[in-house]
């Protein structure tokens, strides 16, 4: 199986599938070619030219089982489109993130209809995960109706670990509006939109004092940065807009939405608007269906896998609201979306036996 999986993932590097380039369109071309001579039943969607590739053993919006992974890259990094191996690892840009990971799934899930011809598995590969998610994965879910009774997803941020929690993300502009009437060369007459936006970042901030850096042997708390500041005026007068932008990854048990009131409830003097939200996504440790694949993980690798919480989202977010199990994993590597990203194949294979072994043994019962 490791040769069928780093054949794959060979091709799947060779595509520019950076946002808005051709060469996403013909990844997901070839997603869908690669199925031609199966039975397995291939879905392609797409949304403001963004491509969405679906595989499934049954024609059917609520397979059992919902495989996820996006097949788009970032612009930067390794630039050179070509897969290189070197003794167990494979370089290339997307090779961990996650290139190598959607290998290891297309491989499984042609596997699991050949021996669960009767059984409903899906595989939902999205194009725009790393910009955001709404013109695939969301899309997907809140417009097509896809749901599922449980998510396996591999684009997790910690290597063979299974993510039990993914934190909640906003993007927020905080904007103040204040001083576009003040006359001509009289500032004295005050309202500056600049001290209004000042006055509400330190109250936001004060809120916030207890949102600790985080690290990864301690990172479950709510975090914060600040990131563009600017401010805009008519000659001669007093600045009557100003704008911050900001980001909070936040653990709190709130939706996107509870968020961003209770933030405007702090500070009502400016405008906050939502740039983009990520829902938390959060699963009980003691969960049966997570305590399963836990152990059928540890089978695989022969050694203990631990259960973590991460900093980071994933298109498992858009998943939240059904209230399903939600598992996350990723395989072994380094560098992701740098100049050395690579990924192992040993850890690929055991990944994609894990996958296997779980879901077969799942859905037999």
């Amino acid at each position: 199986m490791k040769h069928e999986i780093t054949s794959l993932l060979q091709d799947l590097i060779s595509f520019e599938s950076t946002s808005g380039h051709p060469q996403l369109l013909a990844c997901a071309d070839f997603i869908e070619k690669y199925y031609s001579d199966t039975g397995l039943i291939v879905k392609r969607y797409e949304k403001n030219g963004v491509p969405s590739v679906v595989i499934l053993t049954k024609d059917t919006l609520e397979p059992d089982i919902m495989m996820q992974g996006h097949f788009d890259v970032v612009v930067g990094g390794n630039t050179h489109y070509q897969a290189n191996v070197e003794g167990d690892y494979l370089y290339g840009p997307g090779a961990l993130d996650m290139k190598g990971s959607v290998a290891a799934m297309m491989v499984a899930i042609r596997k699991l209809a050949e021996e669960n011809p009767n059984k409903t598995i899906g595989l939902m590969l999205n194009g725009d995960e790393e910009s955001g998610g709404c013109n695939s994965a969301k899309y997907l879910v809140e417009d097509i109706g896809y749901t599922t009774k449980l998510l396996i997803n591999l684009d997790g941020g910690y290597s063979e670990t299974i993510s039990y929690a993914e934190k909640g993300i906003m993007r927020l502009e905080l904007i103040a509006r204040e001083g576009a009437h003040t006359p001509v060369n009289m500032p004295w007459l005050g309202g500056n939109a600049i001290d209004t936006l000042i006055d509400s970042y330190t109250k936001l901030r004060e809120f916030l004092s207890d949102k600790h850096k985080a690290t990864d042997e301690n990172n479950w708390y709510t975090t914060y940065n600040s990131w563009e500041l600017d401010a805009h005026k008519f000659q001669s007068r007093t600045p009557h807009t100003a704008t911050l932008k900001m980001s909070l990854h936040f653990v709190e048990d709130l939706t996107v939405q509870e968020s961003l009131t209770k933030i405007q409830e702090i500070i009502p003097e400016v405008e906050v608007k939502l740039i983009m939200g990520a829902e938390r996504v959060f699963v009980k440790k003691t969960n049966s269906t997570l305590q399963k694949f836990k152990s059928v993980m540890e089978g695989v690798l022969d050694r203990e896998v631990t259960l973590v919480k991460e900093n980071g989202s994933s298109d498992a977010r858009f998943f939240t609201h059904m209230n399903i199990p939600i598992i996350i994993t990723r395989p072994a590597g380094d560098d992701a979306e740098g100049i050395n990203e690579r990924v192992s194949l040993t850890s690929l294979e055991k990944i994609a036996q894990t996958l296997m072994h779980f879901i077969q043994n799942t859905l037999n019962k």
